[in-house]
């Protein structure tokens, strides 16, 4: 495909999506207040998040990946 026909095809969508205001939220609002959310959620402190875990395994493995989660200090776990 040649560039003028993409280019063509990219002009005829873009008049498609501003003639519809929900397309336009969807297509250029939407993934702004989606950046800005989980960049907040990034940049947040977390400390201490509560987690319970229920081990019906019971494996060197599973016991090993609960430790893994406790040793940097955010998770406090709570076995059920």
């Amino acid at each position: 495909m040649s560039i003028y026909r993409m280019l063509a095809i990219a002009r005829k969508e873009f008049r498609h999506i501003s003639r519809d205001l929900r397309t336009l939220f969807l297509v250029a609002i939407s993934p702004a207040f989606l950046l800005l959310t989980i960049s907040y959620i990034f940049v947040l402190d977390v400390q201490q998040v509560n987690l319970a875990v229920w081990d019906l395994d019971g494996s060197f493995l599973s016991r090993r990946y609960v430790a893994a989660l406790t040793a940097d200090g955010d998770f406090r776990v709570y076995t059920l």
